[in-house]
């Protein structure tokens, strides 16, 4: 196999991988809906449902970071390809709402930690 022909097989890989991507981050969002919207009887199911999405989606980043890094080191696809594509996945992956979640999930544990240490102070 030409050299040629394995970027046009990585390329053609990369894309339809983030095409997957894509689609679960859209189905993430869609499970973050239903969640945000259940009654308290569905909320254990719809989160569990929540949960399978973001565990599928961290699989598929993984997967493709290493396809890229493979891809680089084959010298399949250029340095600037390379960052290109793994900005471009993670983008994908995060948005908005994830890191308000995050930013209110480190105020919670800064909270924590201030009110266990008003313990061992005083």
């Amino acid at each position: 196999m030409t050299k040629v022909e394995q970027v046009e097989i990585i390329k053609f890989k990369i894309k339809h991988e983030i095409e997957y991507l894509e689609e679960l981050a859209k189905r993430r969002n869609e499970a973050r809906k239903e969640f945000e919207k259940c009654s308290p009887g569905e909320c254990k199911e719809k989160k569990s449902d929540l949960d399978i999405c973001y565990t599928a989606i961290s699989i598929q980043r993984t997967y493709l970071n290493g396809v890229f890094d493979t891809a680089y080191d084959l010298k399949l696809i250029s340095q600037d390809e390379y960052s290109e594509l793994r900005e471009q996945i993670l983008n994908k992956v995060l948005n908005r709402k994830d890191m308000e979640l995050w930013n209110g999930f480190y105020v919670f544990q800064f909270c924590l930690m201030l009110y266990w240490l008003s313990f061992v102070w005083f």
